[in-house]
């Protein structure tokens, strides 16, 4: 296969290839389903599209110029949803202090405060708690709540119960459809896989409408806790050992109360500083009877649901319209290659040398040239493959910054190691051995010494390489995301100490230039906004008010 690329631009051919019409096309050939490979037969059938040498020059400028735009409306759009989730703790939290019925309370003065009757009884009196008693509560916190409010603990307004574990034993009963933890979602329950099992007792099991069902444990601290009603959606369905739940007392509190109620523990981190466990939190049947509960009359509790849900609708609507809006400008760069390749993207001009020309040159070239001619005999060890996607998509200093960013310092032979993996990776190099007396490796570190000059990388030490970003304004959301990332280590660390921390990680390591961290600067809000991003794809967890690397969902 004799490659076809000195006379065109290889910024063209890397934009073409990222179109999903070149992607889909070798992936029919590629015949494979467990590790797919690039079938390189097929390969150099796929016909690609060439238009006039300088043509191809203006649609990668064009190109390079959209998707600048789209990427940073990407990195705005990324900052959206943690105001997003400051605005839902902040509806919460503003609930559960009055503060949305301050004026509501001044208009009814004369509704007859809360009241949980004489001597509630404890329905488990034997049980060793940690907590302390009613009396105890009613001293300090009824301080803090609104005229009318009184402290309640779930015990004594609803009933606190777990789920049965999975029991193989009573797999000859009858099966009942039951819900589970991975069926409760922040907006409500998700009934689209639904499984069976016997139960021991189904009756005590049953969900009935109203009931509040809770997630009991889970990996991951923002999700421990997450609430949901029950609005009797399926028949006789019973719950799992991975939900608690709570059903209502109604001549005490509502069961919208407790959804909202717990919907605020779950969402401001305290459910999760409550529970115990390593690497998975447990909220307890135990430890929720004893949960602390502001209870309000009935009539401000039926006022607070309703401004609550109104609240909160207005929030999941900007959600969605926020994830519209993300999932169409991932769409945008794919219709920007489309609409390039289909040569509507920049205007053409007669004067261009035509394509057909380039093409014959192009061809000339090739029969002119002496095909490569393979020894009989080989008198020493043949040398490591040839590198034929050399040709077709020559080495720039470009492709350095790529590979080595965002390594940091590395010395020269790990440098052009870097750098044969990712363009191996890439498909633009093959090879088994990368000797270090070999001819790619002459070429990859002569690359290298060229970005170098060029000032794509630089020498932060002798002997060493470095791909460099001075300027916060460059860093990419990726970029911030990988930074913040690298930064951690195994302990949990406050936001802010993280924020810090991994600012001067990238002033050490990838020559992040600032004098003083400002709060508003390009540097802390792209960190705070890495920490949110990371926390949604998995990368950290949130610990409260800190944060730790590597725990996932």
């Amino acid at each position: 296969m004799y490659p076809l690329t000195t006379e065109l631009d290889v910024r063209f051919l890397h934009r073409w290839i990222l179109t999903d019409s070149f992607t889909s096309r070798v992936a029919q050939d590629q015949g494979r389903t467990v590790l797919p490979k690039v079938n390189q037969a097929a390969l150099v059938k796929v016909p690609v599209p060439v238009p006039p040498l300088n043509e191809q020059k203006r649609i990668v400028a064009k190109i390079e110029e959209l998707t600048a735009r789209s990427r940073r409306a990407k990195e705005a759009l990324d900052a959206v949803p943690p105001l997003l989730d400051k605005l839902r703790q902040s509806i919460l939290a503003a609930a559960f202090r009055g503060d949305l019925t301050a004026d509501w309370r001044a208009k009814n003065p004369n509704v007859e405060p809360a009241d949980l009757g004489v001597n509630p009884v404890d329905p488990y009196p034997k049980r060793k708690r940690a907590a302390r008693s009613r009396t105890d509560v009613a001293s300090d916190e009824e301080q803090s709540l609104p005229n009318g409010w009184r402290p309640a603990r779930l015990w004594e307004i609803s009933e606190v119960q777990l789920g049965q574990r999975r029991a193989p034993e009573y797999g000859e009963e009858k099966h009942y459809a039951y819900v589970r933890a991975a069926n409760i979602t922040w907006r409500g329950l998700d009934l689209s896989d639904v499984k069976s099992m016997g139960f021991a007792d189904p009756i005590s099991l049953l969900l009935q409408p109203g009931d509040v069902m809770l997630t009991e444990a889970s990996g991951s601290p923002k999700e421990v806790g997450k609430p949901a009603i029950w609005r009797g959606e399926l028949l006789d369905c019973c719950f799992q050992a991975t939900v608690l739940r709570l059903r209502a007392n109604r001549d005490l509190v509502l069961p919208e109360w407790l959804y909202f109620s717990s919907l605020a523990d779950a969402t401001l981190g305290r459910f999760a500083a409550m529970a115990p466990g390593v690497g998975i939190l447990h909220l307890t049947s135990g430890r929720m009877r004893e949960w602390p509960i502001p209870l309000p009359p009935l009539t401000e509790q039926r006022r607070i649901c309703e401004l609550l849900e109104e609240a909160l609708n207005i929030v999941y609507e900007r959600e969605d319209q926020l994830n519209l809006a993300i999932t169409s400008l991932s769409l945008l760069d794919q219709s920007i290659l489309a609409k390039a390749f289909r040569g509507e993207l920049v205007p053409q001009d007669p004067t261009d040398e035509p394509a057909s020309v380039l093409l014959d040159r192009i061809r000339t070239a090739r029969e002119t040239s002496a095909p490569p001619t393979k020894p009989k005999r080989a008198p020493k060890p043949t040398p490591e493959p040839a590198q034929l996607p050399l040709e077709l998509a020559p080495i720039l200093p470009d492709d350095a910054f790529a590979a080595l960013w965002p390594h940091g310092p590395l010395d020269k032979a790990t440098a052009v190691r870097k750098l044969a993996d990712h363009l191996r990776q890439l498909g633009r190099l093959e090879f088994q051995h990368l000797r270090a007396d070999g001819p790619l490796y002459a070429q990859l570190l002569a690359t290298i010494e060229a970005a170098v000059k060029a000032g794509y990388l630089d020498r932060p030490h002798r002997g060493q390489v470095r791909a460099f970003k001075l300027d916060p304004t460059t860093y990419t959301a990726d970029d911030w995301c990988h930074v913040l990332v690298a930064s951690l280590g195994p302990d949990p660390i406050h936001q802010e100490d993280a924020v810090r921390q991994a600012a001067e990680w990238a002033r050490d390591n990838l020559g992040l230039e600032f004098a003083r961290l400002r709060s508003d600067g390009h540097i802390a809000t792209g960190l705070r906004t890495a920490i949110t991003s990371a926390i949604r794809q998995g990368l950290i967890a949130r610990d409260g008010k800190r944060i730790i690397l590597g725990r996932r969902a």
